[in-house]
């Protein structure tokens, strides 16, 4: 999937209620600064990502992603549920490096690159859903040489929910033992990282909230699949355990 974005550009994207015409859909927006505007789309404006097979439900919730006029639809998943997802590759520039970006926080200045997490089962098959993982920055990276030409991942679980959530998606998608190769090259890093998960295939469940993850949990904690149909309750799930630096002096969710 590549994601660009026209510098200075803000697009527009939040949860919409989708009503679903004779020859198009149309999206409701449902809060924020667009809330009760419409968005109309034919089939054949939707993302060339998008799963054919996929039917949208009138009345049924979305998240969506348009640029910042809406008349271009980027993106289309579930507002919320529990699906079964695997991480199929990482968001790419055009010139098919992978994406990194540049932010600043509360905290001060920090990156984060994109996975793409592919719903592999059920009615939303092959819908990818981003997460946004915090790679920290130049001066505090999280991640880091183990001193055996490995990465370990450095940060403080109890302190950063970004730290947090970059540490599930390693455990679940990629399991507690698995070595990945470090290199001081962002690009060569990712490159070996997304490997790593590719060679995996690894599916593990995430929890969907306004279109955003609100937690990850194994596939074997959970006996079936739910969809946004159910009462998809967040389970407390044990704690991952593959070993890590504890970084005492990780600030906050910097998100």
């Amino acid at each position: 999937m590549k994601v660009t974005k026209k510098s200075g550009e803000k697009g527009i994207a939040g949860v919409a209620v989708c009503k679903v015409g004779e020859k198009n859909v149309t999206f409701v927006m449902k809060d924020g600064e667009h809330e009760d505007e419409r968005f109309p789309f034919k089939i054949s404006q939707f993302p060339e990502e998008f799963p054919e097979d996929v039917v949208l439900e009138n009345g049924k919730e979305y998240f969506i992603s348009m640029n910042s006029t809406g008349d271009e639809l980027r993106g289309i998943r579930p507002a919320r549920g529990l699906h079964s997802v695997k991480v199929v590759d990482f968001a790419r520039t055009q010139d098919e490096d992978f994406l990194v970006l540049d932010k600043d926080g509360q905290w001060g200045k920090y990156q984060q690159f994109i996975p793409q997490l592919e719903i592999v089962s059920g009615k939303y098959k092959g819908i990818r859903i981003p997460i946004y993982i915090t790679i920290g920055n130049e001066d505090s990276p999280k991640m880091q040489d183990d001193g055996e030409g490995n990465v370990t991942l450095v940060g403080n679980l109890e302190k950063s929910k970004s730290f947090a959530q970059f540490f599930d998606l390693w455990v679940y998608g990629l399991g507690e033992e698995e070595n990945v190769e470090y290199d001081d090259d962002i690009q060569v890093l990712l490159k070996n990282l997304l490997k790593a998960f590719l060679r995996k295939k690894r599916t593990f469940f995430v929890l969907l909230e306004k279109g955003y993850v609100k937690s990850m949990s194994s596939d074997e904690e959970q006996e079936t699949e739910t969809t946004d149909e159910d009462e998809a309750e967040e389970k407390e799930v044990p704690k991952a355990k593959k070993s890590f630096k504890k970084d005492d002096d990780d600030e906050e969710d910097i998100r």
